[in-house]
């Protein structure tokens, strides 16, 4: 066994330095015949997340992440390639986009694995006209949630959409 400081013998003690035959307790180990130095490491992983969304409709596109959808294509591996034979050019391009983005990112870090998922989300805009204003709202997410900015009966006693 090899110890770092060779004088002590193993065992938390070593000779004294004035007499050179006592022996006296480590101030290295405090006599515990093993050196308490460490070094701590600390890793933290993170997740990033970047997305595209193609919704052509008047809809804000940020309803579309808080609801689900059919998930249509997914990817996991070191490094995932762009998609290239999607019939949406848009899509195909976005996805070039955000891994050659990824690639420059965050140079001081380690990747380990990425992910590329792709969702349809189905969206459906509804116009109607109500009191001769004629109108639309929207059908969204497997949930079917609603959004319907200038629906006509703002108060409790208006038509519900089911």
């Amino acid at each position: 066994m090899l110890y770092p400081f060779p004088s002590i013998d193993g065992r938390g003690r070593r000779r004294c330095q004035k007499c050179n035959m006592g022996r006296i307790t480590c101030p290295h180990c405090q006599g515990n015949g093993q050196v308490v130095n460490y070094i701590q490491l600390t890793v933290t992983f993170m997740n990033y997340k970047k997305d595209y969304i193609l919704e052509q409709t008047e809809m804000p596109d940020e309803l579309v992440r808080t609801v689900e959808g059919e998930q249509v294509f997914q990817q996991t591996q070191l490094q995932v390639n762009p998609l290239m034979a999607f019939p949406v050019k848009a899509v195909n391009d976005n996805s070039h986009r955000l891994i050659e983005e990824e690639k420059v990112g965050h140079p001081s870090e380690r990747q380990i694995n990425q992910r590329q998922t792709l969702r349809a989300v189905p969206v459906t805009q509804i116009d109607y006209k109500f009191k001769d204003t004629v109108s639309k709202f929207f059908v969204y997410g497997n949930e079917r949630k609603v959004y319907s900015p200038d629906y006509p009966q703002q108060c409790c006693w208006g038509c519900n959409i089911l």
